[in-house]
């Protein structure tokens, strides 16, 4: 086993670039469209609890956390990629350990600084402890999507665009599932992790009266056939669509 290959997990429990492009994007839209009504929390809370520190200043200090991460970790990867394509093996690695903790760290401070029970019921109503909320869940449903992939497998076989194509060799019986499967099972965890993502946003929901019946209907649809994709590609007898 290669010295790199004891970082896949690792690497696999860190969140695609997809994902940390799809949070950095969306959270900068919402930023310049609507900065005032993203930050505003109804309500006071005791001077020096945590929630109160939380108004008065510590969401923009967790929001920027969660955005330079994401940007942190788009520019790592790619770096990492890019290096690695030239052979500059060691300094490739250095990025993506870079990657890695940047989002590991960066998720463990927002959790801490987001987790916390006195007057939560004031903050818990804002749009920032919505998407700062959401920042921690993509991370651990992103963990969780690996074990329920894993689980699936051994239902269904896998079977990774490579082998498909017949350029993987004996890949599968020689070298760890994880390695294995690494190019592919991220399609996998974005599909879960964005699934997980959207049932969490209906189930903790303020009840407003806009009516998103459609929208629901459109988003879940989406789910739906990206679930038929993924069966037809990797846990189908035959590459057909």
């Amino acid at each position: 086993m290669k010295t790199s290959d004891s970082l896949i997990p690792y690497t696999l429990m860190s969140l695609h670039p997809l994902m940390h492009a799809s949070f950095l994007l969306s959270g900068m839209i919402l930023l310049t469209r609507n900065y005032e009504n993203f930050y505003e929390i109804v309500g006071t809370c005791p001077p020096g609890t945590e929630a109160q520190n939380f108004i008065l200043g510590y969401k923009y200090t967790l929001m920027n956390l969660a955005m330079t991460s994401h940007a942190v970790c788009l520019i790592s990867h790619y770096l990492y990629q890019l290096l690695s394509y030239y052979e500059v093996k060691i300094v490739a690695n250095i990025f993506l350990m870079v990657k890695m903790f940047v989002c590991f760290i960066s998720v463990l401070k927002i959790q801490q600084g987001i987790d916390y029970t006195e007057c939560s019921k004031v903050t818990d109503n804002s749009s920032v402890m919505a998407w700062l909320t959401f920042e921690v869940l993509a991370f651990y449903l992103n963990i969780l999507s690996l074990g329920v992939f894993i689980f699936i497998q051994n239902i269904k076989k896998f079977r990774s665009i490579k082998d498909r194509c017949g350029l993987a060799g004996n890949q599968r019986k020689t070298v760890d599932f994880l390695v294995y499967a690494k190019e592919d099972i991220h399609w996998w965890s974005c599909w879960f992790t964005q699934l997980g993502l959207c049932i969490c946003a209906l189930i903790f929901r303020v009840k407003i009266g806009i009516d998103i019946k459609w929208s629901v209907i459109e988003v879940f649809t989406k789910h739906i056939l990206g679930a038929f994709l993924i069966r037809q590609l990797y846990f189908n007898s035959k590459f057909q669509f």
